[in-house]
C-alpha cells in the first residue's frame, strides 16, 4: 500500500527513481512531509460506524453522563474524536448528541472536538460538506433536519446545519507525540476507534494512559470494536464493546462493570511486534434479541443477512419469507421486532405488501433494496407507505460499511419506532430516472437461451422505445432461427437475426462468435447495462470485461455465485434477483 501510494506521488511530481524522491523530501523536509503523511494515512471511515457504542450511551451511559454534566457550571457535554478522519465521526457525534440531548436533558449543551494527524483530512471535516452518497449510511432518526442539500455545482452533496457545526472544532493532533501537542482539555466521552490497530502495544498503553488522563472520573473511552487493550493489564473498567472508563471511578453508578480490571493474557504479545486483531467482543449480555423476519427473493441476500443480523451482533433472524404473501403468513406465527423488506419480488412485491400491511402495530420495516434511495418512484413510495428506514444492498465491495447501517438502522427503528422515517432532505435528493437518447444506450444479456422464463422476463418488461435490447448466443449455430421464432411469441417487437443495425424499442438476436470483435467496436460509443445469468466460457467472459464502462449485473444464483461467474462477480454492481434488472438498468442509463 505505502509503495504504490508513493509510486503515485512520485509520478505526479515527476520524480522516476527513489533516491531523488528521497533527496526531494529532504530539500523540502516541512511541506512534502505534510504530503505524506496525508498519502500513507488510511482515509476510510463512514457515519455512524460502529453503532454499539452509541447504543450504551441510550442505554446506560447518558444517565451518568447527564447527572455529572449538571454539576459543572458550563453545563456542556463535551467529546473528543480523537482520530475523526475527514469529519465523519465529529458530525455522527454532534447529531446523535443533538437528538438525544433535547430529548433527555434540554438543558445542558454539548461540544465534539474532532482531530487527526492528517492536516488535509481535518480540513474536510471542517468544511462539513459531503456527497449524498455517503450520507445515506445515517439512519433517518438522526438525519433530521441536520444536513442543507447544495446546489449548482455542488448540488449532489450536503452541508451540516449551522446550529450543529458552531459546537464543532477540528484541530490537528498526534496520538503518538502527546507531549508536544497543545493540551486539548477534559472531556465526558472519548472516542478513539480503529486507530491500535495500527500501534504496537508501548504506543497503545502510552496513548491509552494519556486518554484517561483526559476524561473525567464518569466519562467513557471508545476504542474500535476490532481492537481490545485486554492483553495490556491496565487499571479500566471494560464496561461493554470495546468500552472502557476509570477503575472504580464511580462505585456509585448504576452501570456494572464487566471486569473491574482488564487482565493480561497468561502470555502477552512482544511490544514492538505487530498484533493480528482480537475476536470482536460480544454485545452486552443485558441487551434483548433483536428478532427479524427477513423478506427478499435473492439466496444471497438472505444468506448475507443471516451472518450481519447474528446473535453475537443483537440480533435473531426468525424467519425469512421470499415475497410479501409469504411474509403475511410468517407473521401471523412469528413475534417479531423488526422486519427487512426488499422491493422487487414475485407474487407480491414490497410496495405492494406496504400498501396491504402497514397498519398500526406492524413491526418496523427497513427497505433492503438493489434501487437507488433517491428513486422517488419507488425508494420514496416506499418511504412514504410507512417503511422505517431504507437500505441499498450490499455488494462485496461495500459489505463492511452497509453490514453496520444495516445494524444500526435496524436498531434505531426498533428503539424509535413511533417516528416518521423521511427527513428533508431524503425529499430534496428524490429524482425520477428517464432514459433519455436511447439510440445511444444498450441492453446486452449474455445468458443461456434455453431458460424460457428468464427470456420471457426478458421481453415482457423492455418498454416501448427502450434502448436496443441485444442477446448474445453462444455456440447456437443454425438453431439461433428457432429460438427467435420463441422469442417472437414473447414481445411485440421483430426479433433481428445477426443484425447490427440497433435501433430504440428493437430486439436483436446475435451469434457471439461471428459478432464479438464487430460488436465491440459498436458497443465502444454507447452506454450499457449488461445482464448475465449462468454459466459463462471464458472467452465470453474475457470479452465482458473488454467492452469497457458498463453496469454489470448478475442474477443471483445463491450460494454458488463465485463458482458461476468467477473474476465476474468481483466487477459486477449488482448480484440480485432478475426482478430487479430493470429498475437497476434505468437508473444506471438514466
Amino acid at each position: 500500500m505505502v509503495e504504490s501510494r508513493l509510486k503515485s506521488r512520485m509520478i505526479r511530481l515527476g520524480i522516476q527513481e527513489g533516491q531523488e524522491y528521497l533527496t526531494y523530501l529532504r530539500e523540502n523536509a516541512s511541506a512534502e512531509s505534510t504530503q505524506l503523511l496525508s498519502l500513507i494515512t488510511t482515509h476510510h471511515t463512514y457515519f455512524f460506524r460502529e453503532f454499539n457504542h452509541f447504543e450504551f450511551l441510550i442505554r446506560e451511559g447518558f444517565a451518568r453522563i447527564i447527572s455529572e454534566v449538571r454539576k459543572r457550571p458550563d453545563k456542556t457535554v463535551r467529546v473528543w474524536s480523537a482520530a475523526c478522519s475527514r469529519g465523519q465521526e465529529v458530525y455522527t457525534i454532534a447529531t446523535f448528541l443533538e437528538y438525544h440531548l433535547r430529548q433527555l436533558a434540554p438543558d445542558l449543551n454539548y461540544s465534539v472536538y474532532g482531530t487527526d494527524v492528517d492536516p488535509e483530512s481535518v480540513k474536510v471535516g471542517v468544511n462539513g460538506v459531503y456527497h449524498f452518497q455517503e450520507l445515506k449510511s445515517i439512519p433517518a432518526v438522526y438525519m433530521g433536519q441536520n444536513w442543507i442539500r447544495g446546489s449548482g455545482e455542488i448540488a449532489e452533496y450536503a452541508k451540516i446545519r449551522t446550529a450543529v457545526r458552531e459546537r464543532c472544532s477540528f484541530g490537528v493532533f498526534n496520538l503518538v507525540k502527546t507531549e508536544t501537542e497543545k493540551d486539548p482539555g477534559f472531556f465526558d466521552l472519548i472516542f478513539c476507534r480503529n486507530v491500535f490497530i495500527y500501534f504496537n502495544d508501548d504506543q497503545i498503553k502510552k496513548c491509552v494512559n494519556y486518554l484517561m488522563q483526559k476524561i473525567h472520573p464518569h466519562g467513557f473511552l471508545f476504542v474500535g470494536i476490532s481492537e481490545s487493550l485486554s492483553h495490556l493489564n491496565m487499571a479500566l473498567d471494560y464496561l461493554g464493546p470495546a468500552t472502557y472508563g476509570r477503575l472504580n471511578a464511580n462505585p456509585s453508578s448504576n452501570i456494572v462493570p464487566i471486569r473491574t480490571k482488564v487482565e493480561a493474557p497468561p502470555a502477552a504479545a512482544h511490544a514492538s511486534a505487530p498484533r493480528p486483531a482480537p475476536p470482536r467482543a460480544p454485545v452486552q449480555a443485558s441487551a434483548s434479541l433483536i428478532r427479524v423476519l427477513c423478506v427478499d427473493d435473492s439466496a444471497s441476500i438472505l444468506s448475507i443477512l443471516k451472518k450481519v443480523l447474528s446473535k453475537e451482533n443483537g440480533f435473531e433472524v426468525v424467519g425469512t419469507a421470499l415475497n410479501g404473501k409469504e411474509a403475511i403468513e410468517k407473521l401471523k406465527t412469528l413475534k417479531v421486532d423488526a422486519m427487512t423488506l426488499d422491493i422487487h419480488m414475485p407474487e407480491m412485491d414490497g410496495i405492494s405488501y406496504l400498501k396491504a400491511q402497514m397498519k398500526n402495530g406492524h413491526p418496523p420495516v427497513i427497505m433492503v433494496s438493489t434501487v437507488n434511495r433517491d428513486n422517488s418512484e419507488v425508494a420514496g413510495q416506499a418511504i412514504q407507505l410507512g417503511a422505517s428506514d431504507y437500505i441499498e444492498k450490499p455488494t462485496l465491495a461495500n459489505l463492511e460499511e452497509r453490514s453496520d447501517e444495516i445494524r444500526a438502522k435496524i436498531k434505531t427503528a426498533v428503539l424509535f419506532k413511533a417516528l416518521a422515517s423521511a427527513s428533508t432532505l431524503d425529499f430534496q435528493f428524490q429524482r425520477k430516472y428517464k432514459v433519455t437518447d436511447p439510440e445511444n444506450k444498450v441492453h446486452l444479456v449474455l445468458g443461456a437461451l434455453q431458460h424460457k422464463r428468464k427470456v420471457s422476463f426478458v421481453l415482457k418488461n423492455l418498454e416501448k422505445n427502450s434502448p436496443p435490447l441485444v442477446f448474445l448466443a453462444e455456440g447456437m449455430g443454425g438453431a439461433i432461427h428457432a429460438v427467435a421464432q420463441e422469442m417472437s411469441k414473447e414481445t411485440s417487437a421483430k426479433v433481428e437475426i445477426n443484425s447490427t443495425d440497433f435501433k430504440p424499442g428493437g430486439v436483436y438476436l446475435l451469434d457471439f462468435n461471428a459478432h464479438q470483435a464487430k460488436l465491440k467496436a459498436i458497443l465502444g460509443s454507447k452506454k450499457i447495462s449488461t445482464l448475465v445469468w449462468g454459466v459463462q466460457t471464458s472467452k465470453a467472459k474475457e470479452w465482458i470485461v473488454s467492452i469497457g464502462s458498463q453496469s454489470l449485473f448478475l442474477e443471483d444464483s445463491g450460494a454458488d455465485n463465485a463458482q458461476t461467474y468467477g473474476e465476474l462477480q468481483d466487477l459486477a454492481g449488482h448480484v440480485a434477483p432478475l426482478t430487479s434488472y430493470f429498475s437497476v438498468a434505468e437508473e444506471y442509463l438514466g
